[in-house]
């Protein structure tokens, strides 16, 4: 739904990502209502597993909020490089450098097959839930939990991103009955 910047922080001399909505979908009132309800569920979350939310704001028409910068890749980008690196063993085929230091964070050099590279991938499985029951807690409900929405840093820990779909307890939201929410490949049964 928006689009993601790496930017500068000036004032306080930091690297943090920043999300805007394109001007085309503030038209659509719904769009808008969706990324401030995203900025608005994140900024509220404080947990070690969460991404930060810093400021939200609008600057000559462009809606925007910056929130800490996570050095490292998405599970989705990691699932490609192992998909990458089992389909071209040997073959000199490198991923992307940030995917590759946080798999090798993840892995910590391990086969994939091997035990410690199974307990790693149970570690981000834990910190992704522990996150999400924390949500839960605050009446925060994600709704679009994907790898893509999940990213590893480079030292091996695990983010949740994209508050987007959220749910939030006690407020109206652009949702009505009915309507198809998150991404059909990781719905719930019971959604589709």
């Amino acid at each position: 739904m928006g689009v993601v910047y790496e930017a500068e922080q000036l004032s306080l001399r930091r690297r943090v990502a920043l999300k805007t909505l394109p001007f085309a979908s503030t038209l659509d009132p719904r769009h808008l209502q969706r990324f401030q309800n995203e900025a608005l569920a994140a900024a509220h979350l404080h947990h070690t597993h969460i991404v930060p939310v810093h400021s939200v704001g609008t600057d000559r028409g462009i809606h925007y909020y910056a929130m800490q910068y996570i050095d490292g890749a998405s599970v989705a980008e990691l699932i490609e490089v192992l998909r990458r690196e089992r389909g071209a063993q040997g073959n000199g085929h490198e991923g992307h450098a940030d995917s590759s230091a946080s798999l090798r964070a993840l892995t910590h050099g391990s086969s994939v097959d091997s035990r410690d590279y199974s307990r790693s991938v149970a570690r981000l499985g834990v910190q992704a839930a522990d996150a999400l029951h924390h949500a839960h807690e605050q009446g925060v409900v994600h709704r679009d939990v994907k790898p893509a929405n999940l990213l590893v840093d480079r030292g091996g820990a695990l983010w949740v991103t994209d508050f987007g779909l959220a749910s939030i307890r006690n407020t109206t939201g652009p949702t009505i009955t009915g309507d198809l929410v998150g991404t059909v490949r990781y719905m719930s049964p019971e959604q589709t």
